[in-house]
């Protein structure tokens, strides 16, 4: 089955009580078996969206946890996708996006659990930022950028999202414009906890 890029994640995000019962997880002690973390990551479709989704997620998860296990984890499946060099700049880059967005944050950025299939409202927001990036939709990467952080001053935060899209451009890796979502689109259908509603 074929499905674009938007109607993919909303299918995913009504999975997600799913998700949370375990259904779609791996093992409780995911954290201390990284070689057997999220074989999602491996699928072959819509297989940049989940690298860049998944990625600031760890990140997300890292920083908020002082727990380098994330990070570890995130550059592993990184280098395994783009290959050596291309992995470690990728992964170094999505570090930097990730810690500023996390900088010029106003309020707490939504993540689902690792293990989830599916992606949070911020989560489909960071992958539209880069998207937005890559395309110089500027109108759409600030109205990203303000939706994940609610912050005035985003112009770190902005550099950032352009170094890490650029890196992923110079690897070959594109997203496609479609993939853009404007932040106010899904806001007037949002659930709690800063979810898509179904």
């Amino acid at each position: 089955m074929n499905m674009k890029f938007p109607d993919m994640v909303r299918q995913a995000i009504e999975d997600e009580d799913e998700a949370r019962r375990g259904d779609c997880a791996l093992s409780a002690d995911w954290q201390l078996q990284p070689a057997a973390m999220l074989p999602l990551l491996r699928q072959q479709s819509h297989r940049l969206e989940r690298l860049i989704g998944m990625g600031f997620r760890f990140w997300v998860r890292g920083l908020e946890g002082n727990d380098s296990r994330y990070f570890d984890i995130c550059s592993r499946h990184y280098i395994e996708n783009f290959g050596l060099k291309n992995g470690v700049v990728l992964a170094t880059r999505l570090g930097f996006w990730v810690s500023a967005l996390s900088r010029a944050k106003q309020r707490a950025i939504t993540t689902l659990p690792p293990e989830a299939a599916g992606f949070s409202h911020d989560e489909v927001v960071a992958i539209s930022v880069i998207a937005a990036s890559q395309h110089a939709e500027c109108p759409a990467l600030q109205a990203c950028l303000y939706a994940i952080t609610e912050a005035r001053e985003i112009a770190a935060a902005e550099q950032a999202s352009t170094d890490f899209a650029d890196g992923l451009i110079d690897a070959g890796q594109i997203l496609r414009p479609e993939t853009i979502t404007f932040p106010l689109q899904h806001m007037a259908g949002q659930g709690a906890g800063g979810q898509l509603a179904n």
